[in-house]
C-alpha cells in the first residue's frame, strides 16, 4: 500500500507541472516577449502548443498506454520532466519552444493515464484518485496564472521555470521508485470498441459544451465586459470560478459516484447554469458576474473528474486510455470550435452570454440521452 501512495503522490506532482508548464508564461506575456527577444504572439504559441498536440496524440497516446501502461506513462513521465528542465537551461525562444514541445508530447499520456492509473492500482478508491488527479490538473493552471506576476518580479523567467521543474523531479523520482502497473492488449488497434461506445461519444459532448464553457470564459470574458466597463474584474472572477470548482471537486464527486447519480447530477447542474447565462444577458453587473461564475465553476468542473469515473466504471480495463484519449478528443474539438466562433459575439454581454446559453443548452440535450448509471450495467465491452 505505501508503495502505490508513492507512486499516486509523484503522478500527482507530474500532473500538477505538466499543467503548469502550459500556461507558465501566460500572465507577462509582453514581458517574456521582451526577456526572449521575439514577437508577443511566439510566447502565446508556446501555450498553443499543448491543445494542438493533445489532438494530434490523444487517440495513438490512449492506444499506446493501453497496449504496455507501464513504458507509456513512464514515456510521458520523461517527457514531461525533460521539458521542465530544460526550460531552465536558456531564455532563447527557440530553446524553449523545443523544450515546451516535450511537455506538450508528454501531456496527452498524463491525462490520458488518469483512468486506467486509478483503476489497476486504487480499484476501490478509484473514484477519490481521479478526483485527485483532476484537482492536481486544475491545479498547476492555476498556480502558474496568479503566481506569475509575482514569480517574473522576484526572478525572472528562470523563477517562472522553478516550480514545475522542482514537481516534476519529484514526481518522477518518486514514480520511477515504485512500482508502476503494467497492462498488455494484444488487439491491434482497438477503435472498433471506441466505435460501437456510444456513451463516449455523447459525454464527450457534455464535456466539449458544458465544462468547456470555462475555457472559453478565460479566452473572451475580458473583451466581452468591457463593453460594460467591467474588463477589470474578468480576471478575478474566471480565477475565482476555477477555484470555486476546485473546492468542488474535493467533495461532489465521492458523492456523486457512491450514489451512482452522475446522469442525475449533470441533468441537474447544467439548466441551472443556463438560468445564470440567462440572468446575465438581461442584467449584469460585478457582483453578479463575480457570484454566478463561481458558483457555476463550483457546480460545473467536478464533472470532468465525474465523467471519468463514468469510464472507469462502465468500460472494459483493457480499453480504459482509448476510451479517455476519445473522449478527449471529442470536448477538445468541440471547444476549439465553440471557442473560435464565440470571437464573433464578444462585442455585447447579451450576444455572448446567448452564445454560451446555446452551447449549455446542447450540453443539456446531450445529457439527456446519456444512459442512467442508476439503471444501465455495463458489461465489460
Amino acid at each position: 500500500m505505501k508503495n502505490k501512495v508513492i507512486t499516486l503522490i509523484g503522478f500527482i506532482l507530474l500532473t500538477f507541472s505538466s499543467q503548469a508548464i502550459w500556461v507558465t508564461y501566460s500572465p507577462v506575456i509582453s514581458k517574456v516577449a521582451g526577456d526572449m527577444n521575439t514577437e508577443i504572439k511566439n510566447v502565446g504559441f508556446l501555450a498553443i502548443t499543448y491543445p494542438l498536440f493533445f489532438l494530434i496524440l490523444t487517440i495513438p497516446s490512449g492506444i499506446l498506454l493501453d497496449k504496455n501502461f507501464r513504458m507509456w506513462f513512464s514515456f510521458g513521465t520523461l517527457m514531461t520532466t525533460i521539458s521542465s528542465i530544460g526550460r531552465l537551461i536558456h531564455n532563447d525562444w527557440w530553446w524553449i519552444l523545443v523544450f515546451q514541445i516535450f511537455g506538450a508530447i508528454g501531456q496527452p499520456f498524463i491525462i490520458n493515464s488518469f483512468v486506467p492509473f486509478s483503476s489497476k492500482i486504487f480499484p476501490e478508491k478509484k473514484s477519490d484518485v481521479i478526483s485527485a488527479l483532476s484537482l492536481s490538473m486544475y491545479s498547476g493552471a492555476v498556480f502558474s496564472l496568479f503566481s506569475g506576476v509575482k514569480l517574473y518580479e522576484i526572478g525572472g523567467l528562470k523563477a517562472l521555470a522553478i516550480p514545475s521543474a522542482i514537481a516534476s523531479v519529484v514526481g518522477a523520482i518518486l514514480i520511477f521508485s515504485s512500482v508502476i502497473p503494467n497492462s498488455r492488449d494484444s488487439t491491434k488497434f482497438g477503435l472498433g470498441y471506441i466505435a460501437k461506445s456510444k456513451d463516449l461519444y455523447i459525454i464527450g459532448a457534455v464535456l466539449g459544451f458544458g465544462v468547456a464553457t470555462f475555457d472559453n470564459l478565460a479566452t473572451w470574458l475580458e473583451p466581452v465586459l468591457k463593453s460594460e466597463g467591467l474588463e477589470n474584474i474578468a480576471g478575478k472572477s474566471v480565477g475565482a470560478s476555477i477555484i470555486a470548482g476546485l473546492i468542488g471537486i474535493m467533495f461532489i464527486p465521492k458523492i456523486i459516484n457512491q450514489n451512482n447519480i452522475r446522469t442525475i447530477y449533470l441533468r441537474t447542474i447544467i439548466p441551472i447554469i443556463g438560468l445564470i447565462f440567462i440572468v446575465m444577458m438581461v442584467r449584469i453587473n460585478g457582483i453578479l458576474v463575480f457570484s454566478f461564475l463561481s458558483f457555476s465553476g463550483f457546480l460545473m468542473l467536478p464533472a470532468y473528474p465525474i465523467i471519468m469515473d463514468w469510464i472507469a466504471r462502465f468500460h472494459s480495463s483493457e480499453h480504459l486510455a482509448r476510451a479517455t484519449s476519445f473522449v478527449g478528443l471529442v470536448s477538445r474539438i468541440i471547444a476549439v470550435i465553440i471557442t473560435l466562433s464565440a470571437s464573433a459575439f464578444i462585442s455585447s454581454t447579451k450576444k455572448y452570454f446567448t452564445f454560451l446559453l446555446i452551447s449549455i443548452s446542447l450540453a443539456f440535450i446531450a445529457s439527456l440521452i446519456m444512459p442512467n448509471d442508476r439503471k444501465k450495467i455495463y458489461s465489460d465491452q
